[in-house]
Protein backbone atom coordinates (compact mmCIF):
# COMPACT_ATOMS: atom_id res chain seq x y z
CA UNK A 1 0.00 0.00 0.00
CA UNK A 2 2.71 2.24 1.13
CA UNK A 3 4.24 1.39 -2.06
CA UNK A 4 1.58 2.12 -4.86
CA UNK A 5 1.40 5.37 -2.38
CA UNK A 6 5.26 6.82 -3.28
CA UNK A 7 4.25 5.82 -6.60
CA UNK A 8 1.28 8.09 -7.65
CA UNK A 9 2.87 10.80 -5.45
CA UNK A 10 6.17 10.23 -8.05
CA UNK A 11 4.21 10.30 -11.01
CA UNK A 12 1.82 13.41 -9.22
CA UNK A 13 5.32 15.13 -9.16
CA UNK A 14 6.53 14.77 -12.52
CA UNK A 15 3.51 15.79 -13.69
CA UNK A 16 4.19 18.64 -11.96
CA UNK A 17 7.66 19.33 -13.18
CA UNK A 18 6.81 18.94 -17.19
CA UNK A 19 3.73 21.03 -17.09
CA UNK A 20 5.44 23.55 -15.35
CA UNK A 21 8.40 22.97 -17.70
CA UNK A 22 6.04 23.33 -21.19
CA UNK A 23 4.04 26.50 -18.75
CA UNK A 24 7.72 27.52 -18.44
CA UNK A 25 8.71 27.26 -21.72
CA UNK A 26 5.75 27.04 -24.10
CA UNK A 27 8.46 27.49 -27.12
CA UNK A 28 9.44 24.01 -26.34
CA UNK A 29 6.19 22.69 -26.68
CA UNK A 30 5.82 24.66 -30.11
CA UNK A 31 9.26 23.53 -31.92
CA UNK A 32 8.28 20.00 -30.71
CA UNK A 33 4.73 20.39 -32.66
CA UNK A 34 6.53 22.05 -35.83
CA UNK A 35 9.13 19.23 -36.03
CA UNK A 36 5.83 16.76 -36.18
CA UNK A 37 3.98 18.88 -38.81
CA UNK A 38 7.39 19.36 -40.78
CA UNK A 39 8.03 15.24 -40.57
CA UNK A 40 4.23 15.52 -42.75
CA UNK A 41 5.37 15.40 -46.20
CA UNK A 42 3.48 17.91 -47.99
CA UNK A 43 2.03 18.23 -51.99
CA UNK A 44 1.79 20.71 -53.99
CA UNK A 45 -1.81 19.73 -54.16
CA UNK A 46 -2.23 20.56 -50.09
CA UNK A 47 -0.76 24.62 -50.86
CA UNK A 48 -4.07 26.88 -51.17
CA UNK A 49 -4.28 29.51 -53.80
CA UNK A 50 -4.43 32.91 -53.28
CA UNK A 51 -5.18 34.39 -56.61
CA UNK A 52 -5.96 31.53 -59.53
CA UNK A 53 -8.71 29.00 -59.05
CA UNK A 54 -7.97 26.00 -60.60
CA UNK A 55 -10.94 23.88 -62.97
CA UNK A 56 -11.75 20.52 -62.79
CA UNK A 57 -9.58 18.33 -63.94
CA UNK A 58 -9.76 16.62 -67.38
CA UNK A 59 -9.99 12.60 -67.59
CA UNK A 60 -6.09 13.58 -68.91
CA UNK A 61 -3.98 15.79 -66.97
CA UNK A 62 -0.26 14.46 -66.43
CA UNK A 63 2.59 16.51 -67.72
CA UNK A 64 6.14 17.70 -67.11
CA UNK A 65 6.60 21.35 -66.15
CA UNK A 66 9.95 21.77 -66.16
CA UNK A 67 12.99 19.55 -67.82
CA UNK A 68 14.52 17.54 -66.02
CA UNK A 69 17.62 18.55 -68.55
CA UNK A 70 19.88 15.77 -70.57
CA UNK A 71 23.10 17.69 -69.62
CA UNK A 72 25.36 14.96 -71.17
CA UNK A 73 23.43 16.74 -74.25
CA UNK A 74 22.09 20.10 -73.94
CA UNK A 75 23.85 23.26 -72.87
CA UNK A 76 24.31 24.00 -69.16
CA UNK A 77 21.86 26.09 -68.21
CA UNK A 78 21.23 28.35 -64.83
CA UNK A 79 17.68 27.93 -65.11
CA UNK A 80 15.95 24.90 -66.86
CA UNK A 81 13.45 24.74 -69.62
CA UNK A 82 10.20 25.34 -67.81
CA UNK A 83 6.28 25.86 -68.87
CA UNK A 84 4.99 29.29 -66.44
CA UNK A 85 1.74 26.64 -65.54
CA UNK A 86 0.02 25.50 -62.69
CA UNK A 87 1.16 22.28 -61.40
CA UNK A 88 0.39 20.15 -58.13
CA UNK A 89 0.98 16.62 -57.34
CA UNK A 90 -1.65 13.91 -57.44
CA UNK A 91 -2.07 12.38 -53.96
CA UNK A 92 -2.75 8.93 -55.20
CA UNK A 93 -0.24 8.33 -57.21
CA UNK A 94 2.17 10.60 -57.29
CA UNK A 95 2.28 11.83 -60.67
CA UNK A 96 2.78 15.67 -62.11
CA UNK A 97 -0.16 17.08 -62.91
CA UNK A 98 -0.37 20.00 -65.68
CA UNK A 99 -3.44 21.52 -66.65
CA UNK A 100 -5.98 24.63 -66.66
CA UNK A 101 -8.46 25.87 -69.50
CA UNK A 102 -8.25 28.46 -72.17
CA UNK A 103 -11.34 30.59 -73.48
CA UNK A 104 -8.93 31.76 -76.33
CA UNK A 105 -9.48 30.43 -79.93
CA UNK A 106 -5.49 30.62 -80.33
CA UNK A 107 -4.22 29.92 -76.47
CA UNK A 108 -0.84 30.91 -76.27
CA UNK A 109 1.42 29.01 -73.74
CA UNK A 110 4.64 30.92 -71.52
CA UNK A 111 7.28 29.04 -71.69
CA UNK A 112 10.95 29.92 -70.22
CA UNK A 113 13.62 29.12 -72.56
CA UNK A 114 17.01 28.41 -71.88
CA UNK A 115 18.40 27.86 -75.27
CA UNK A 116 19.29 30.50 -77.73
CA UNK A 117 19.08 30.54 -81.64
CA UNK A 118 22.92 30.61 -82.03
CA UNK A 119 22.15 26.65 -80.70
CA UNK A 120 20.35 25.98 -84.41
CA UNK A 121 18.52 23.12 -81.47
CA UNK A 122 15.39 22.14 -83.87
CA UNK A 123 12.50 23.25 -81.77
CA UNK A 124 8.78 22.75 -82.29
CA UNK A 125 4.82 22.59 -80.93
CA UNK A 126 2.93 19.60 -80.84
CA UNK A 127 -0.73 19.30 -80.09
CA UNK A 128 -2.53 16.12 -79.20
CA UNK A 129 -6.15 15.49 -78.45
CA UNK A 130 -7.57 13.53 -75.76
CA UNK A 131 -6.66 10.32 -77.60
CA UNK A 132 -2.99 11.66 -78.05
CA UNK A 133 -3.53 11.52 -81.81
CA UNK A 134 -1.10 14.45 -83.26
CA UNK A 135 -3.23 17.27 -84.77
CA UNK A 136 -0.48 19.58 -85.33
CA UNK A 137 3.65 19.78 -85.39
CA UNK A 138 4.65 23.47 -85.29
CA UNK A 139 8.33 24.16 -86.44
CA UNK A 140 9.62 26.89 -83.89
CA UNK A 141 12.39 29.35 -83.79
CA UNK A 142 14.41 29.99 -80.45
CA UNK A 143 14.88 33.25 -78.82
CA UNK A 144 17.66 35.38 -79.36
CA UNK A 145 18.55 35.50 -75.66
CA UNK A 146 17.06 33.12 -72.71
CA UNK A 147 14.05 34.22 -71.65
CA UNK A 148 9.85 34.26 -70.98
CA UNK A 149 8.86 33.15 -74.88
CA UNK A 150 4.58 33.49 -76.27
CA UNK A 151 3.60 30.36 -77.92
CA UNK A 152 0.74 30.69 -80.03
CA UNK A 153 -1.26 28.13 -81.31
CA UNK A 154 -1.88 27.96 -84.93
CA UNK A 155 -5.14 29.73 -86.02
CA UNK A 156 -5.92 26.61 -88.43
CA UNK A 157 -5.85 24.05 -86.00
CA UNK A 158 -9.75 23.77 -85.02
CA UNK A 159 -10.25 22.90 -81.25
CA UNK A 160 -13.47 22.15 -80.04
CA UNK A 161 -15.72 23.63 -76.97
CA UNK A 162 -14.99 21.26 -74.09
CA UNK A 163 -12.25 19.11 -75.49
CA UNK A 164 -9.11 18.44 -73.92
CA UNK A 165 -5.85 18.74 -75.51
CA UNK A 166 -2.28 18.43 -74.75
CA UNK A 167 0.55 20.02 -75.87
CA UNK A 168 4.30 19.68 -75.52
CA UNK A 169 7.22 22.53 -76.30
CA UNK A 170 10.50 20.16 -77.56
CA UNK A 171 14.04 20.97 -78.19
CA UNK A 172 16.09 18.91 -79.94
CA UNK A 173 19.71 18.69 -78.49
CA UNK A 174 21.40 16.46 -80.82
CA UNK A 175 20.26 12.79 -79.88
CA UNK A 176 18.01 14.15 -76.44
CA UNK A 177 14.98 15.80 -76.07
CA UNK A 178 14.36 18.51 -73.36
CA UNK A 179 10.64 18.93 -73.49
CA UNK A 180 7.94 20.47 -71.01
CA UNK A 181 3.94 19.68 -71.67
CA UNK A 182 0.91 19.47 -69.79
CA UNK A 183 -2.92 20.24 -71.14
CA UNK A 184 -5.63 22.33 -71.49
CA UNK A 185 -9.67 22.52 -72.08
CA UNK A 186 -11.34 24.61 -74.04
CA UNK A 187 -14.04 26.49 -71.89
CA UNK A 188 -15.63 29.27 -73.92
CA UNK A 189 -16.49 32.62 -71.61
CA UNK A 190 -19.71 32.16 -70.15
CA UNK A 191 -21.80 35.74 -70.64
CA UNK A 192 -21.67 37.01 -67.27
CA UNK A 193 -17.40 36.68 -67.27
CA UNK A 194 -17.86 38.40 -70.32
CA UNK A 195 -19.29 41.49 -69.17
CA UNK A 196 -17.04 41.38 -65.94
CA UNK A 197 -14.09 41.52 -68.61
CA UNK A 198 -15.60 44.17 -70.88
CA UNK A 199 -14.06 47.49 -69.76
CA UNK A 200 -11.82 46.44 -67.31
CA UNK A 201 -7.95 47.09 -66.90
CA UNK A 202 -6.64 44.37 -68.72
CA UNK A 203 -4.67 43.76 -64.81
CA UNK A 204 -8.54 43.14 -63.77
CA UNK A 205 -8.77 41.32 -67.00
CA UNK A 206 -6.07 38.78 -65.78
CA UNK A 207 -7.44 38.50 -62.17
CA UNK A 208 -10.75 37.75 -63.10
CA UNK A 209 -9.14 35.06 -65.37
CA UNK A 210 -7.35 33.28 -62.93
CA UNK A 211 -10.09 33.04 -60.23
CA UNK A 212 -11.82 31.58 -62.54
CA UNK A 213 -9.57 29.07 -63.69
CA UNK A 214 -8.18 30.69 -66.78
CA UNK A 215 -4.66 30.42 -66.49
CA UNK A 216 -2.66 30.77 -70.09
CA UNK A 217 -5.08 33.90 -70.85
CA UNK A 218 -4.53 35.58 -67.46
CA UNK A 219 -1.11 34.95 -67.55
CA UNK A 220 -0.39 35.93 -71.43
CA UNK A 221 -1.70 39.64 -70.34
CA UNK A 222 0.25 39.91 -67.27
CA UNK A 223 3.67 38.54 -69.49
CA UNK A 224 2.29 41.57 -72.13
CA UNK A 225 2.09 44.12 -69.53
CA UNK A 226 5.17 43.79 -68.10
CA UNK A 227 6.99 44.32 -70.98
CA UNK A 228 4.88 47.22 -72.24
CA UNK A 229 4.99 48.87 -68.28
CA UNK A 230 7.50 46.68 -65.88
CA UNK A 231 6.99 49.25 -63.59
CA UNK A 232 3.35 48.50 -62.91
CA UNK A 233 2.52 47.96 -59.56
CA UNK A 234 -0.46 46.21 -59.57
CA UNK A 235 0.90 43.82 -62.46
CA UNK A 236 3.83 42.83 -60.68
CA UNK A 237 1.90 42.18 -57.48
CA UNK A 238 -0.54 39.86 -59.56
CA UNK A 239 2.53 38.32 -61.35
CA UNK A 240 4.37 37.73 -58.11
CA UNK A 241 1.49 36.05 -56.58
CA UNK A 242 0.65 33.92 -59.34
CA UNK A 243 4.08 32.63 -59.55
CA UNK A 244 4.94 32.20 -55.69
CA UNK A 245 1.66 29.86 -55.48
CA UNK A 246 3.28 27.65 -58.23
CA UNK A 247 6.73 27.55 -57.09
CA UNK A 248 7.94 29.44 -60.05
CA UNK A 249 9.48 32.20 -58.07
CA UNK A 250 13.54 31.46 -60.12
CA UNK A 251 11.26 33.23 -63.21
CA UNK A 252 9.76 35.90 -61.89
CA UNK A 253 12.09 38.47 -62.69
CA UNK A 254 11.91 37.04 -66.39
CA UNK A 255 10.74 38.94 -69.18
CA UNK A 256 9.30 38.37 -72.57
CA UNK A 257 12.11 37.94 -75.63
CA UNK A 258 11.89 37.31 -79.65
Amino acid sequence: MMKRFSNMIGISLLAVFFGGAIAEFPLLAQQGAAVAQASTPKTKSSKPRRSYNPPPKPKRSTGKYTSTGSRTVCPDTPLKLTAIVPHEIDPSNGAMLVWSQVAAKTPTLLIYVPYVAATAFPTRLVIEDEKLNRLKRVPLKLPAKPGLVRVTLPSDIQLEAGKAYRWSYEVQCGNALDDVYGWFQVVPAEAALTQKLEGATPVAQAEIYAQNGYWYDAVDILAKQRKINPADSNVKALWKTLLQDEELCEYMNQMLVE
